[in-house]
């Protein structure tokens, strides 16, 4: 009795889905009695090791520690899942290969699993074999059918709450239904904030603005864009701005060339082949990760901060923008007009 448990939650995927999941950890550590610790340094905002998350946010009211080393006492006698005990710094993209899908049998066997946890996966993501030499013919096997062989990625969603190792490591995806733990207990350390704040004035200069949030590279809208730009010829009058956040440099171009009062932040959009910008910006030198997270960070309290918001409701992007967003926002989902 009186131990310390921990909760340690690595990141994974894009800013949208890993503050969504980190609302949920929130939410396990209080019904758990566990201290949380947010394990950003796996390389996809910044150099690999640099946990950026305490760079930009802060917990408020909520049990946590900043550094691993708090925990590493902990890990070596008491560990969920045992893969980590071996390895607690280590990232979810160093442990796990994703998404893999190899055959027709295995992607329809994905697709039930897909249904059954809820995820937006498209493949399997399967552990590394990181303590062994591979054996060419165990892998080959394997790498057919990987829903039989491999141990795949557990999603901490699925936790019990009743598992008694004194630390837990976990990640997951898209967990929902815990969004208001975002607007209590995440905030921007100050001095990010005060930069956002003065960068989003400077930029509407205290017009009203309608935002519009298009994702258009990994998770394409569900409908055409006609029904939008027939919404924002009917509104652009009530409006002296209309601030686009997008990540393809196709639709940036469109709106410029469509609307007048157009404003964007200045970023680079790359062809990303249907990956997603923090897919991209895994592979890329940690200063161009960086920046694309403090443009994407950018764009995010922009979004939050225009008087209406014309949100994509199939992207976490857009979710997390209005959840930051003022009580006072006029809030659309453009994908349903």
């Amino acid at each position: 009795m009186g131990q310390n448990r921990y909760f340690v939650l690595k990141g994974c995927a894009g800013l949208g889905n890993r503050l969504m999941t980190l609302s949920w950890a929130i939410h396990f550590c209080k019904q758990t009695n566990r201290i949380l610790f947010v394990d950003w340094a796996d390389g996809q905002f910044s150099i690999k090791g640099d946990n950026v998350f305490y760079n930009y946010f802060k917990l408020v009211n909520v049990s946590h520690v900043k550094s691993i080393e708090d925990c590493l006492d902990v890990v070596g006698s008491s560990c969920y899942p045992r893969i980590y005990q071996r390895n607690p710094l280590a990232s979810i993209y160093d442990m796990y290969d994703g998404p893999v899908v190899t055959n027709r049998f295995e992607r329809i066997r994905y697709k039930c699993e897909m249904l059954k946890f809820g995820t937006f996966l498209k493949g399997y993501w399967i552990q590394k074999n990181i303590d062994k030499e591979p054996n060419r013919l165990k892998t080959t096997i394997k790498n057919l059918f990987p829903y039989r062989f491999q141990k795949r990625i557990p999603i901490a969603s699925d936790y019990s709450q009743n598992i008694s190792d004194r630390s837990i490591f976990g990640a997951d995806f898209l967990p929902m239904g815990f969004e208001n733990n975002l607007k209590e207990h995440i905030d921007f350390t100050n001095s990010v904030r005060e930069k956002l704040e003065t960068e989003v004035k400077q930029l509407f200069g205290g017009n009203n603005v309608l935002g519009v949030h298009i994702r258009y590279t990994d998770l394409m809208p569900s409908v055409l864009l006609n029904k939008l730009h027939e919404y924002i010829a009917r509104q652009s009058k009530n409006y002296q701005i209309i601030f686009l956040s997008t990540d393809s440099n196709e639709i940036e171009v469109q709106f410029k060339q469509r609307y007048k009062t157009i404003k964007v932040f200045s970023k680079y959009l790359p062809k990303t082949k249907g990956i997603g910008l923090h897919q991209w910006g895994l592979y890329q030198e940690p200063m161009q990760a960086n920046l694309l997270f403090d443009e994407s960070l950018r764009d995010l309290f922009a979004l939050s901060r225009c008087d209406c918001l014309l949100f994509q409701s199939n992207s976490s992007f857009s979710r997390i923008a209005r959840l930051l967003s003022a009580s006072s926002q006029t809030q659309i989902d453009w994908m349903a007009l």
